[in-house]
């Protein structure tokens, strides 16, 4: 089905088997009771930035359904990249040092580009009572040939439960030829993690230059008795880089996970901040 405007609030939304809900609005909000995607079904939009939110009481996206912003971001952008450099974003790009930006904690803003290939696009998901995710969130961006690689874009997830084996992916672009571009950020809420065995990765893209910086994926929820607990993890998948991470606005943490050759930056500001 293919819409030329944002829908207005409808009762529920069920997309079947293999089928596709398409925007041709760069800024699309779907706001429903109930949203439900089968196997292999997906949402889109045909515009070259994508900006995907979904508001809801509750929503399911079984295995294998889609919704992709993959290199629908910014073409240039605040840590626009190079011919030989990656872009920046949530982590830096390889050899873009200080170029990040944006939200640690409730991130909503377009991957950056390199004038030649986009970073990744945003998606928004708001559900009141239970998110059953057993699909993919793809918020990737672009590889390069004769460029660097984008920035990955922004996944922010809020729910009051967040249940499956779903995976989200906010990774920088790879490039054959140039730097990988930095990863982009997911921001997650919800009460409880302990029934989401899915995967949430913002790896550093691969370059034949220099490897893009991991971004941040950052979970804010509640323990046993309602004690609020937060974590951030870094995690760069094995690759090797100069390139460092920045956390912005923490103003407090729990627990800090720097994994697989992830490289942190911690700031004399961010110390200030964070208690």
């Amino acid at each position: 089905i293919g819409l030329r405007k944002t829908t207005n609030r409808v009762q529920s939304v069920k997309l079947g088997y293999r089928s596709s809900l398409m925007f041709d609005d760069q800024n699309v909000v779907i706001a429903t009771s109930q949203f439900h995607m089968s196997p292999m079904s997906k949402v889109q939009t045909t515009t070259p930035m994508r900006n995907i939110t979904i508001v809801a009481d509750a929503m399911t996206m079984e295995k294998d359904a889609e919704i992709s912003v993959k290199g629908s971001g910014e073409l240039l952008g605040p840590g626009a990249g190079s011919s030989s450099e990656g872009a920046s974003y949530g982590g830096e790009g390889g050899g873009n040092m200080g170029t990040i930006y944006g939200s640690t904690v409730s991130p909503l803003s377009f991957g950056s580009g390199t004038g030649t290939v986009s970073g990744g696009g945003i998606i928004h998901i708001q559900v009141a009572g239970s998110l059953q995710f057993n699909g993919r969130l793809d918020a990737k961006g672009s590889d390069g040939t004769s460029t660097g690689g984008g920035s990955g874009g922004s996944i922010m997830v809020t729910a009051a439960s967040l249940v499956g084996h779903g995976h989200m992916t906010v990774d920088g672009g790879s490039s054959s030829n140039g730097a990988g571009g930095g990863g982009g950020r997911i921001g997650i809420s919800v009460p409880s993690v302990e029934d989401f065995h899915g995967t949430h990765t913002a790896f550093g893209g691969k370059g034949s230059i220099a490897n893009g910086a991991s971004g941040t994926v950052y979970i804010d929820y509640q323990q046993a008795g309602g004690v609020k607990k937060n974590l951030i993890v870094l995690d760069n998948r094995g690759q090797l880089s100069v390139s460092m991470t920045v956390l912005t606005d923490v103003d407090s943490l729990s627990t800090l996970r720097i994994m697989r050759n992830s490289c942190l930056l911690y700031t004399s500001d961010a110390a200030d901040d964070m208690q």
